[in-house]
C-alpha cells in the first residue's frame, strides 16, 4: 500500500496544465522586440539591389500543441516579418557627385484564407498587424482528425526615391561649353512576395462516457469492476478513478516546450504512460454513436480504463478525464455491490440475515405446480401407430 500511495503522489506531482497562456504571452512578447529581424547569411544591400531578403514568416496559432487547436478557443495566428535592406545608396559617377537611393517608405500587404470542410473566409489587412484572430468556421463537430487550412499570400514592397544626377552641357554663341549639375527623382519600387501554408487538427471538448461494467449498475461484492469508456475529441493527458475507497490515477501525456531561431515557443507532447491503481488503454478510431447522440456527431479518441476493488452496498464509482487542452470532464454513477441471498433471508454462507437492499439481492422465486394427467384412449393409440406402419410402408 505505501508504494502505491508513493507512485501516486509521482503522478500527482506530474500532473500539471499545458501552459498555454503563458507560452502566447511569451510570443506576443517576443513579436515586439525581434519583429522584424535581419536574416543572417543573405547579399549585402547595394545600389543595383538595396533589397537582399524580405518575408514574412508565420510563427503558429495559439493555443496549439502538435498543430491541435480547439474549437472552444479564441485561437490566433501570429507571424513575423524580416528584411535585409540599406536606407541609403549612392553612386558615384564623376563631376556632378553620383545618383543615390533613398528609401521613403515599407508597406506590406497579406491575404489568409482559412478552409474548414466545404468553407472558406478570405481577409486582406496589412502584413505588418502581425495577429489575426481565427474567424469562426463551424467547428462545433469537428471530430479531433479534420484539419483547418491557412494560406498566407503576402506582399512587401519598398519605395525609394530615386535621384539620378546628370550633367547638361550647352554651347554658347561665342563657342565656349557651359556645363551644369541637374537631378532627375523618381520612385522605384523593389518588393518580394510569397505564399505560406499552415494546418492545423481541429477538436473540441466535448466527450461520451459509456459504463462497460457493471453495464447495469449492480454487481457481486466479491468481484467488484468498474470500467469505462470514453469517447473524445482530443488525446487525454491525465485520468483519475475512483470506486468506493478505492482511487487510480494515469498520466498519459507530457509536454515540453520548444524554441525556434527567434525565440519563439511552442508547445510538444511527450508520451508518459505512468499510472498506478488502474489500467487504462488509448486507440484511434472514428466512431459516431449516432443512437446515443442527437447530432450526427464523431469522435476520434477512444480510451478503455478500468480496476478492481471492495466495496459492499450502495457506493459512487467515478472516473474523471482531463484533455490535451485542460478541458475537465467527471462522470459518477452509483452502483451497488450486493451480496446473493436464498429468498432474501438465508446468506450465500448459509445463515439467516435480515434483508438490507442495498446488501443484499434476493434470489428468484417459484412455485411447484403438478402436471395434470392427460387420459388417452386406446382407440386413438391404435390408430396413431396404424399411420406410423404406413407411413413407414410407403
Amino acid at each position: 500500500m505505501r508504494k502505491i500511495i508513493i507512485v501516486l503522489l509521482l503522478i500527482s506531482f506530474l500532473f500539471a496544465e499545458f501552459p498555454y497562456a503563458t507560452v502566447k504571452s511569451h510570443n506576443e512578447q517576443i513579436l515586439k522586440s525581434v519583429c522584424p529581424y535581419e536574416k543572417a547569411g543573405t547579399d549585402e544591400p547595394d545600389f543595383y539591389n538595396p533589397v537582399t531578403f524580405a518575408e514574412i514568416k508565420p510563427v503558429g496559432v495559439f493555443p496549439s500543441v502538435n498543430g491541435y487547436i480547439s474549437s472552444s478557443e479564441s485561437n490566433a495566428l501570429l507571424w513575423c516579418w524580416g528584411a535585409k535592406y540599406t536606407d541609403y545608396v549612392e553612386k558615384d559617377i564623376g563631376n556632378c557627385g553620383g545618383d543615390n537611393k533613398m528609401l521613403k517608405n515599407i508597406t506590406s500587404a497579406a491575404k489568409i484564407k482559412y478552409a474548414f470542410r466545404n468553407k472558406t473566409i478570405e481577409k486582406e489587412l496589412d502584413g505588418f498587424l502581425l495577429k489575426d484572430i481565427i474567424p469562426e468556421l463551424g467547428y462545433e463537430y469537428a471530430d479531433g482528425r479534420e484539419t483547418l487550412d491557412i494560406e498566407l499570400i503576402w506582399r512587401i514592397e519598398f519605395r525609394y526615391l530615386y535621384t539620378e544626377t546628370k550633367e547638361k552641357c550647352s554651347m554658347s554663341s561665342q563657342g565656349v561649353p557651359t556645363c551644369y549639375c541637374i537631378d532627375e527623382t523618381k520612385i522605384i519600387v523593389y518588393y518580394r512576395e510569397g505564399t505560406e501554408k499552415l494546418n492545423h487538427t481541429v477538436g473540441d471538448a466535448k466527450k461520451v462516457f459509456f459504463l462497460s461494467k457493471p453495464v447495469l449498475k449492480e454487481q457481486w461484492y466479491k468481484n467488484n469492476k468498474f470500467e469505462v469508456v470514453v469517447l473524445s475529441k482530443f488525446p487525454v493527458y491525465y485520468a483519475e478513478m475512483k470506486a468506493n475507497e478505492t482511487r487510480g490515477e494515469a498520466v498519459l501525456k507530457g509536454y515540453r516546450i520548444l524554441g525556434d531561431e527567434h525565440g519563439f515557443w511552442r508547445i510538444e507532447l511527450t508520451e508518459n504512460g505512468d499510472s498506478a491503481g488502474m489500467n487504462i488503454q488509448e486507440g484511434t478510431h472514428l466512431n459516431s454513436p449516432l443512437p446515443l447522440e442527437k447530432e450526427n456527431d464523431s469522435f476520434y479518441f477512444v480510451y478503455l480504463a478500468n480496476m478492481s476493488y471492495e466495496a459492499l452496498g450502495k457506493h459512487n464509482d467515478s472516473f474523471k478525464v482531463v484533455d490535451i487542452f485542460n478541458n475537465e470532464e467527471e462522470e459518477t454513477y452509483i452502483v451497488y455491490s450486493r451480496m446473493m441471498t436464498h429468498y432474501g433471508n438465508i446468506s450465500e454462507e448459509g445463515s439467516e440475515v435480515e434483508f438490507n437492499p442495498e446488501i443484499h439481492r434476493p434470489s428468484s422465486t417459484y412455485k411447484t405446480k403438478s402436471i395434470a394427467e392427460i387420459f388417452v384412449p386406446p382407440a386413438i393409440v391404435g390408430i396413431i401407430m396404424l399411420f406410423a406402419y404406413l407411413r413407414i410402408r410407403s
